[in-house]
């Protein structure tokens, strides 16, 4: 496994070169890492590590678990609390409870950000084990805040290269990665597709014009749409943080489902003024009414799955 995993600094290199000159970092923080650092005799990284190491890191590992409530509340509560942003230290008695072997900061990052809590238990039952490494850089929204232009192709070969090694190791695979760049990556597809949503209505409406040869007609049904897509992004929003994306979608289905309205009510309407009178106006819109109301509403069911549903397809 440690071999696997010392492997993957030199796999990813390629993909870490446009980010040396904006990232602090240089090696990638994972579980071999940190074996060789707390070796007794120092090594450099987890390419150096020998048998010798790695026996005696696990029974300093086992021997430090048995601590690892006090460590983490001693260096998160206690010596990670910045009195200068008003954070009260407490459980400082926790850090008197650590034997003196595992006092280093190593063993706190260990345990609060690299190895799960049950590491003990899954490893007595056989269980996957899962634990966190972090890549020596930020994620994408994060350099942007920093003021700092960095490409999305970077991430996307990155993401390519880490889906390439876990496809070709034994031991270890990715089981997920914080880049922070789906809703770019949505926005840009979204973007592009927005082009089509534009063309397509353009034809709807001319379609709507040459059927009706009404002016007046046309441009009702190009507002009403307009409402409807202000009115579901108004609603839509308080559910979803990701509308905008699913903006477009709303505004094709409505494109869809408003343009079958608007030829069945101008068809069903009465043509010629003679012919229309209270009967047949009561006969237009009930006909009309029904109609468009089950048509629409078995469009809009999979909004309304997604607000009362956890479930991620639905989503």
């Amino acid at each position: 496994m440690h071999r696997e995993l010392c492997q993957l600094q030199q796999f990813l290199s390629p993909s870490f070169k446009p980010f040396t000159l904006i990232s602090p970092y240089r090696q990638i923080f994972h579980i071999s890492n940190f074996a060789g650092c707390l070796s007794p005799l120092n090594r450099d990284n987890c390419t150096t590590l020998s048998t010798y190491d790695l026996r005696n890191f696990k029974i300093q590992l086992e021997k430090c678990y048995k601590s690892r409530k006090a460590i983490i509340q001693c260096g998160r509560d206690c010596i990670g609390a910045k009195e200068a942003d008003g954070e009260e230290r407490h459980n400082c008695q926790q850090c008197e409870r650590i034997p003196s072997n595992c006092t280093s900061q190593m063993w706190f990052d260990l345990f609060y950000r690299i190895l799960p809590k049950d590491l003990l238990t899954r490893k007595a039952n056989n269980e996957k084990i899962y634990v966190n490494s972090f890549l020596p850089l930020y994620t994408y929204s994060a350099y942007g805040f920093q003021g700092f232009n960095v490409s999305l192709n970077s991430y996307i070969d990155l993401e390519k290269d880490l889906r390439h090694w876990s496809a070709h190791t034994k031991e270890l695979k990715v089981k997920g990665y914080l880049l922070d760049v789906k809703r770019d990556i949505l926005l840009a597809s979204a973007i592009s597709d927005s082009r089509l949503a534009i063309v397509a209505a353009a034809v709807v409406f001319l379609l709507v014009f040459i059927y009706s040869l009404s002016l007046g007609y046309t441009i009702a049904v190009f507002i009403e749409l307009g409402a409807s897509v202000l009115m579901a992004a108004a609603v839509y929003r308080g559910f979803s943080e990701a509308f905008p994306l699913l903006n477009l979608v709303s505004f094709v289905l409505l494109l869809s489902i408003g343009s079958d309205g608007a030829f069945l009510l101008f068809n069903a309407f009465p043509s010629k003024s003679t012919e229309l009178d209270a009967e047949n106006f009561d006969d237009c819109l009930s006909h009309t009414i029904t109609t468009m109301f089950l048509a629409q509403f078995s469009t809009i069911v999979p909004f309304l799955l997604n607000l009362i549903s956890s479930v991620i397809v639905f989503r």
